[in-house]
Parts: C-alpha cells; structure tokens; sequence
C-alpha cells in the first residue's frame, strides 16, 4: 500500500508562471485515509487532459472549455463544472459540500472548480484528489526572488480573476464501491453515521476543497518566503510566513527552505502564528499557538521528502473531532463543517468570512457502538524470567471493546539494542521480549487500535526505578 507523501508539479518559468500541486486521497495499511501528494509528475500535457488521459491517450484541450461535455452548477460565488458524474444523488453530495463552504466563505471574486469523476484503476489509487494551481511572480528588477499564491487566494486578494472562466483547482473523484477498503463505496447521505464500509463524500468535498482555498505552501517551488509589498501597496504575505517551530523560529527565515523543511518538520511541532503576530489584514492573527503537523514521521525515507505544511496535527486534533478536517481521515466518519481552527487560518491568509469564527461548536453526533473507538488496555503487567544472562519479558494486558488489534512499543534507556532503543509492532497478549538487563531500564507501552483510531497508551516500566 502506497503511504507518506509523494511530490508531483508543474513549474513554468517566467513571470506571472504558473504550477500546479495535486493533492490525493488515498488509503494507509490501517485503513486511514492520508492525504499525500501525487505520485507521478506533471507536465503540461498531463494537464492539459481529456477525460481519461491517464488512462487512454493524451488529449490536448480542456474539457471544461467544451460546455457540452459537463454540469455548471452556481452556488454564490462558486460554480462548479461536473463530468461524468454517476447520477443527479452523487452530484447532490458534492454540491451540499460546496453549500457548506458558501455559508462561511464570502469570496468577492468568483471561485470555479472543475469536479471529475472516473473509476479505480488498480488498489491502493487514490479515491480523491485536488490539483491546485498557483500564480508565480517576480518582485520586480532588482529583486530575483519569487513567490506563489494558489489561484483562487491570489484572485481574492487582487480583486480580480486573472484566469476569467478556468478553474482555481480541480477535484477528481474516484468509484470506490467494491474495492478492498470501501466495498460500500461513497456515503452520500447527509447525516453523521457513515456505515464503517464507506468513504463520507461530503467531508472529503471539505478537505480538498480547502486544500483550494490555500491549504498548500509554495516553500519548495518560490524560493522566496518573505513577506513583501505588492503593487499600490498591498501587502503579499505568502501562506508559509505564519508557519514556525521552536527550534527553527519561522520556517520563512531558514536559509533554504526547500532543503531544511524536512529537517524543521522532523522533531518540533509546528505553530500557526505567534502571539503579537498579525494576519495578512494587520489584525492580531485569530489562531495564535495553533499546533500543527506533517503526517507522522514513520514511513520509508524516500516518501518523508515529500512531506508538507498543508494538513494540521492528528494527536492535537483526533479524528471526528470539531477541528480535524484537515487531518487524516477514517472511513464512516463524518464531518459537517471545517472548525474554528481552520475557518480563522483561511481568515488570516486573506479570506472575508460570512460570519464571526465561532470559538466552539457542538460534538458530532456519537457514532453508533460498534463504531466506537477502542478504550486503553486494561491491567498491563509484566512476567520477567531469567535465562542466563538474558532476560525473557512477556507482557499480558486485557482485551477491551472494539479492538481490532494492539501496538506495542519497549524503549531501552540506554539506546540498545540497535540505534533507536525502540522495538515497535503489533502483538497479541502474551508479547514476549528478550533482553539483556544493563540495556534497561525499559519502557514498555500498549495501545488499542480499530479503523477509527487509536486508544491512550498504558505503559509500564522494569526494572521499576
């Protein structure tokens, strides 16, 4: 199963270029949904597509420029193209997610999104993806730097659209019904109770269209990531000035970004803002000390370099909660609305909202039961027998409701064996450990997991200290 993130872009050279950066849906060996970046390369011929060009021959003109080829639908300022979408229900899904973002967003410039549907060609593709485009510009003569704006944030603070009828981003949505994951396929119904076996197409319609809206950084492609005047004076803050970490300060002075992201998102957790910081507008910014976060940093090195600013935390905000929109997503979790948290970051960045951040909001409703996340295991303890010099540890725990399975974690103190000190994996109880005591003491930690997350961890220590 294909994980982490992996980098796909356009980059035209010159003034006023542009480029596009996919984002894709797709699913983990966990069952989670993990918004990455796509796989392959772009070009402009991979962009300039039919409605199957992946998988067919290349065609060279854009399918929205042809009317008769698709659905216009307007929702205030948004209009929307839809292709071969399966039926009037699906496209009634989409458009309820379109509704939700125009009952909180107040766009002075219109915002059109061309919206594809097309089937799963082999697993592990992505069920879902947004390729956004991005405006590049040169400051000006004497200086070289650039910067980018993704299009419909560039055409709001501007005031008007430079690209008239094509779309700010596109949205492909993938048939997901009889896969290995989802044989239920999409959830289109408006309520909160998913069934486990479907994807929520209405909260997957939020995330990537916020992904759109400005939920994307230009660090590795502008090369420029200070805050500069535009022309008649307006300010361009570019989405990333807000991003900081402790270590690093903000991610817009290191040296050169696109080789220290990596190492600034490895270890720290990164910040949205500062307080005594100002939003793009000069007010106080409305989301001070707000945590975010890459996806966690356990997958294979060669996907890690791909990994971006352009999703929030997971441990800060867990799954179904008010603010994680823009976190990993689960099957049969539903979500009506993006949160405070990410309603003030697109508010900061530049977007006028209809109505005041709300500073909380109702719970989603409790899912049924049997889709309950797992509770900690229960009673963990520990049977140490000695072995010569070696030290046979087993580690028993009690079974809990709606786990599926449990990840297990023993850290040594000293670093041994091995670099990290750290053996992880997943067990059944009894798990057994053989070790050597001068390694200890030793940590050891269990979870509970399901396809709806994870429990809090349990742990015990041996020797005890």
């Amino acid at each position: 199963m294909i994980q982490g993130m992996l980098l796909g872009i356009l980059l035209a050279g010159g003034p006023g270029s542009q480029f596009s950066v996919t984002y894709e849906t797709r699913v983990d060996e966990d069952g989670r949904l993990i918004c990455t970046v796509a796989e392959e390369e772009s070009d402009p011929a991979m962009l300039r597509q039919g409605p199957s060009s992946r998988d067919d021959d290349i065609q060279y003109t854009w399918w929205w420029e042809d009317p008769s080829t698709h659905v216009r639908v307007q929702e205030g300022q948004f209009k929307v193209l839809y292709k071969d979408f399966p039926s009037d229900e699906f496209r009634e899904a989409f458009q309820h997610g379109v509704r939700i973002w125009d009952s909180i967003l107040d766009p002075t410039i219109p915002v059109t999104i061309a919206v594809e549907y097309r089937p799963i060609l082999y697993e592990g593709q992505a069920a879902a993806g947004t390729s956004v485009g991005h405006s590049c510009h040169d400051l000006g003569p004497h200086d070289r730097s650039r910067f980018c704006w993704p299009d419909a944030l560039y055409n709001e603070i501007e005031g008007y659209d430079e690209v008239d009828d094509d779309p700010e981003f596109r949205i492909t949505i993938r048939e997901v019904k009889d896969s290995a994951h989802y044989p239920g396929g999409w959830h289109l119904e408006k309520d909160w109770s998913p069934p486990p076996d479907q994807l929520d197409l209405i909260t997957i319609v939020l995330h990537e269209m916020t992904h759109g809206f400005g939920f994307t950084t230009g660090f590795r492609w502008s090369g420029c990531c200070e805050a500069k005047s535009h022309r008649e004076g307006k300010p361009f803050y570019p989405y990333d000035i807000f991003v900081w970490t402790q270590k690093h300060g903000r991610l817009a002075d290191l040296p050169s970004p696109s080789e220290e992201l990596l190492e600034a998102l490895g270890g720290d957790e990164l910040l949205w803002g500062r307080t005594g910081w100002k939003n793009v507008r000069g007010e106080p910014m409305l989301t001070p000390e707000v945590a975010m976060g890459p996806v966690p940093l356990r997958y294979s090195a060669r996907y890690q370099r791909g990994i971006d600013i352009v999703h929030m935390s997971q441990p800060t905000y867990p799954k179904g909660t008010v603010n994680s929109l823009m976190t990993v997503g689960y099957p049969g979790v539903a979500l009506r609305h993006p949160g405070p948290i990410v309603m003030a970051m697109l508010y900061d960045i530049g977007w006028e909202l209809k109505t005041d951040v709300p500073t909380t909001l109702p719970p989603p409703p409790l899912r049924r039961p049997e889709y309950q996340s797992p509770g900690k295991p229960e009673n963990l303890r520990l049977s140490v027998t000695q072995r010569g010099s070696w030290h046979q540890i087993l580690v028993r725990w009690d079974e809990v409701p709606y786990a599926e399975r449990y990840a297990i974690r023993l850290t040594s103190r000293s670093g041994k064996p091995g670099y990290s000190g750290t053996w992880e994996g997943y067990a059944k109880s009894p798990h057994r450990y053989l070790v050597r005591k001068s390694w200890g003491p030793f940590t050891i930690e269990v979870r509970a997991i399901n396809r709806f997350g994870l429990s809090e961890s349990v742990s015990v220590t041996w020797p005890e200290e």
